[in-house]
C-alpha cells in the first residue's frame, strides 16, 4: 500500500526513513554457586527451555546437499518440542526526523546501518515465496533455499506482504542466544500515515549445525519470524498502527488476551504482544503444534486463526460512529502529589467505551474496562519532579482519544520498602519432585530498584543473580530424599530484603 508514492521517492524513503523491529530468541549458559554448583543450570530471562553451550559438538557432520523430504518425522517433532528454538527480548531504539517523516529503529544489539542500506536496495517485486531473495552467508546450506521456500509457500500463511519480504539470510551468527531475527522497517509520512513497510529474516544455524534436524529447526524458526513479517506488516500498513501501539482490539478479543498482563513494549519477550501473535501464527501454520507461551497464555482459539487468516485481506471499516472522548478529572494539572495518589478519568463514547489505558511518562500502568475508570498509584515509586499523566480511551471500533496533564511528585527520599518476590515456577507451594530437572523461577519488584535476587536451599545460598529475575534448573540426583525449603530473597539498593518460599518433597 504505497498510497501514491513514486518508486523513486519510495527508494529514498527506504534508505533514510525506517523503523526496525527485531524480535529474536533466548540464549542459555551455565552458572554455579557454592555447594550446589553442580545442580543448577542458568536460564536467561523468560527462557522456556535450556541448551547448555557444551552440548554443541566440535566436529560438525557433513552438510546435506539433497532436496528436502517434506515429511517431518514424529521423532524430529518430539526432539524439537523438548528443545525448542531460542528467543531474546533485548532491543535498542533510535528516532530520527527528516523532511517531515519519522524514522524509528528498533534493533537487537547494535543497529547495522550497512546491512540496512543493502537490504533496502533489494528488489521487492516478489509475487510468491519463490521470488524472495535468499542469501546463504555460510556457503554450506544452499539446499535450504528450496526447502524453506517450499515450506513457506505450502505451509505458512502469506499474502500481499510477501512482496515486501526483502530477503531470507542464512547466517552462522554464533552463540548469540537467538535462533532467528526479524527486522521490520516502516515509513511514516509527514501526514502521519504509515505508507510503506518491508522486512527481512536472519536464521542462525549455530545451534543446529550438528543436529540431524537442522532443516526442521530452521522451518520452525522461519515460521515464527515470518509470523512477525505477516502480522507486523499488516498492522503497520493496513491498520496504520506504529511501534508501541497495540494490535487491533479484535485480536485481543478473539485470542483472548488482556491488556493488563501483556504489553506492546517488547523489552520483555514473554509478555510482548507481537511475540505472542508470532507464536500463534507459528502454532497454526507451521505444522509443529508448538506455542512457546502456552503455559502462560494458553493456546489460541479457532477464532484467532480465522482472524489471522483474514488479516491479509483487511479492509479499513467505514466510520459509522463517533470517536470517544476522555478527560482526566484527578489529579488536576500542575498539582503536587505525595505518596499514594488517585488517577481518575471521565471517558465517553456513543456506542460504549471498550477500555481506558492509564500511563505515567508514556509507560502503561493498567488497562481498565470497568466504570468508574480509576486507579491508585504510589508516587514514591518515581523520581521526584515533573511527570506526564496520560489517559487513552478506546471504543469498540478501535477509535481512540487521549488526554495528558503534568504533575509534580515530591516525596522524602527514604527507602524502607522491601522488594516483593513472586515465585513463578513451580506454581505449587509444595512441589513433589521425583525425576528430571526442577525449574525454579522468580521475579521481584521494588519501589526503587531490585539489585539482586538469591535462591536458598534449606537456608544455604545456592544461586545469585544481579537482576530482578532469576531462573535455575535443580538437577535431580537419587540421593537426598526428603523435604527441602526453597527461599527466594530479593534486595534493593537500600539493603531492604523481601522473600518468598515454597517446599519441595523429593521422592526416590
Amino acid at each position: 500500500m504505497e498510497r501514491g508514492i513514486s518508486s523513486n521517492t519510495k527508494r529514498k524513503i527506504y534508505s533514510i526513513a525506517a523503523s526496525i523491529l527485531i524480535l529474536c530468541g533466548i540464549g542459555t549458559a551455565y552458572f554455579f554457586q557454592q555447594k550446589h554448583e553442580s545442580k543448577f543450570t542458568t536460564i536467561t530471562q523468560n527462557t522456556e527451555t535450556l541448551r547448555p553451550s557444551n552440548e554443541v559438538s566440535k566436529e560438525a557432520p557433513a552438510k546435506e546437499t539433497v532436496a528436502e523430504d517434506k515429511t517431518v518425522t514424529a521423532e524430529a517433532k518430539e526432539s524439537i518440542k523438548k528443545e525448542p528454538p531460542k528467543h531474546t527480548p533485548i532491543k535498542k531504539i533510535e528516532t530520527v526526523k527528516r523532511d517531515g517523516s519519522q524514522t524509528t529503529i528498533v534493533s537487537d544489539g547494535d543497529i547495522d546501518t550497512e546491512e540496512l542500506n543493502r537490504i533496502s536496495q533489494v528488489d521487492t517485486s516478489s509475487s510468491s515465496p519463490y521470488d524472495v531473495s535468499f542469501r546463504d552467508e555460510t556457503g554450506e546450506y544452499a539446499f535450504l533455499e528450496t526447502v524453506l521456500k517450499d515450506y513457506l509457500n505450502s505451509n505458512l500463511r502469506w499474502g500481499s506482504e510477501i512482496k515486501e519480504l526483502k530477503e531470507i539470510i542464512i547466517r552462522n551468527a554464533g552463540e548469540t542466544g537467538w535462533s532467528g531475527q526479524y527486522s521490520g522497517v516502516y515509513t511514516i509520512s509527514a501526514g502521519g500515515d504509515i505508507v510503506s513497510a518491508f522486512g527481512y529474516i536472519v536464521l542462525n544455524t549455530y545451534y543446529y549445525q550438528n543436529s540431524p534436524n537442522v532443516r526442521e529447526y530452521l522451518k520452525l524458526v522461519l515460521s515464527h519470524e515470518y509470523g512477525h513479517h505477516y502480522t507486523q506488516y499488516h498492522k503497520w500498513v493496513d491498520y496504520d498502527l506504529p511501534l508501541g501501539e497495540r494490535f487491533p482490539l479484535a485480536y485481543y478479543q478473539v485470542r483472548p488476551l488482556s491488556y493488563g498482563n501483556t504489553s506492546a513494549d517488547c523489552t520483555v519477550w514473554s509478555s510482548c504482544d507481537s511475540e505472542i501473535i508470532a507464536e500463534d501464527y507459528s502454532y497454526f501454520y507451521s505444522g509443529f503444534g508448538l506455542q512457546a507461551m502456552s503455559n502462560t497464555y494458553g493456546f489460541p482459539s479457532s477464532s484467532a486463526k480465522t482472524w489471522l487468516d483474514n488479516l491479509s485481506n483487511y479492509q479499513a471499516p467505514v466510520q459509522t460512529d463517533n470517536p470517544p472522548t476522555i478527560a482526566i478529572t484527578s489529579p488536576v494539572t500542575a498539582t503536587v502529589l505525595q505518596g499514594n495518589a488517585s488517577f481518575t478519568v471521565e471517558a465517553k463514547d456513543d456506542k460504549g467505551v471498550a477500555s481506558v489505558d492509564f500511563y505515567i511518562d508514556e509507560v502503561l500502568l493498567v488497562s481498565d474496562s470497568v466504570f468508574p475508570y480509576e486507579i491508585q498509584f504510589n508516587t514514591s515509586s518515581y523520581e521526584n519532579g515533573s511527570h506526564l499523566l496520560k489517559a487513552r480511551v478506546w471504543d469498540s471500533s478501535n477509535q481512540k482519544a487521549e488526554n495528558i496533564i503534568t504533575a509534580t511528585f515530591s516525596n522524602e527520599l527514604i527507602d524502607s520498602v522491601k522488594p516483593i518476590v513472586t515465585i513463578t515456577k513451580p506454581l505449587e507451594k509444595t512441589a513433589v519432585w521425583s525425576s528430571g530437572g526442577l525449574v525454579i523461577e522468580a521475579s521481584a519488584t521494588d519501589n526503587v530498584a531490585v539489585t539482586k535476587i538469591e535462591i536458598y536451599i534449606n537456608n544455604t545460598l545456592a544461586a545469585t543473580q544481579e537482576s530482578d529475575t532469576i531462573a535455575r534448573i535443580w538437577q535431580y540426583f537419587p540421593e537426598g530424599i526428603g523435604e527441602y525449603q526453597i527461599t527466594i530473597k530479593a534486595f534493593d539498593e537500600a539493603g531492604n530484603c523481601g522473600e518468598s518460599l515454597f517446599t519441595v518433597q523429593k521422592d526416590g
